[in-house]
């Protein structure tokens, strides 16, 4: 995975961990719980993607789609799109990428 990709990763990780944050000062303990180990996989992921692990590829595709679907749930839920419709659209954006750059050449 290439430098930037990875960083894209760890960044999207720390947006995620920052709105279980956010959450939790209105009142979400659920929001942290869940934010929080799933930013720190996705951060972590990215990090090891850096020092060249092919496999935390694989890992951040899954984890940033299954992000991308929690939010679309909430959204579903709540009726409201903010926050969920930008975490969703940056989800399901770097979960097709690292799909694709996981594929093998053809």
């Amino acid at each position: 995975m290439d430098k930037r990709l990875s960083w894209m990763v760890v960044l999207f990780g720390v947006l995620v961990v920052a709105g279980g944050v956010i959450g939790y000062t209105k009142g979400s303990t659920e929001s942290l719980l869940t934010a929080g180990p799933m930013g720190l996989l996705i951060v972590g992921c990215g990090a090891m993607a850096l020092r060249g692990a092919h496999w935390a590829r694989r890992v951040a595709c899954i984890a940033c789609a299954a992000v991308a679907a929690l939010m679309l749930s909430r959204i579903i839920q709540t009726g409201k799109l903010l926050p969920g419709a930008p975490v969703v659209a940056l989800g399901v954006s770097l979960a097709a990428v690292l799909f694709r750059k996981n594929r093998p050449a053809a």
